[in-house]
């Protein structure tokens, strides 16, 4: 698991699926990021749905996370995969990430999607709520600046 004491300098945003409503929210928290000196990249798919313009940085999921497969990690991690892959746990030197952080950007839905993409990454995971009800996330948009 990653040192909780290191400064974060670099994080990956996995923003809710299918809600281009966000991009707004979304650029204003790029920007925050930018302002407080976090290189920021946005998941490369939800930055096309969102329909962000070409000067934010968008990457792929495995290549923010340092894999070959999230479906073969994800595989690994889950105790009802094959027996061969039950054997061989996924640990932290399978993953290189070029990030500090993943942070999601939805409800707690999204968030238990980023908890399962990064299983075994030791990356710690910030969640935004953007819904009416959160349980697992972490602050709302408006609270970012101040945390």
């Amino acid at each position: 698991m990653k040192n909780l004491q290191k400064p974060i300098k670099s994080v990956a945003l996995l923003v809710r699926p299918h809600s281009p409503q966000l991009k707004d929210k979304v650029i204003k928290i790029l920007e925050i990021f930018s302002k407080s000196g976090i290189d920021a990249i946005v998941e490369s798919e939800n930055g096309k749905i969102l329909g962000l313009p070409k000067t934010y940085r968008l990457e792929g999921i495995e290549k923010i996370l340092g894999v070959k497969s999230i479906k073969e990690c994800a595989k690994k991690n889950n105790p009802k995969a094959t027996k061969s892959a039950q054997k061989t746990p996924v640990s932290a030197q399978r993953f290189s990430p070029k990030i500090d952080a993943l942070v999601s950007i939805g409800g707690d839905g999204t968030l238990i999607s980023a908890v399962h993409k990064s299983a075994g990454s030791g990356l710690p995971i910030f969640g935004i709520n953007m819904g009416h009800l959160g349980f697992l996330t972490a602050i709302n948009p408006s609270e970012l600046e101040g945390f």
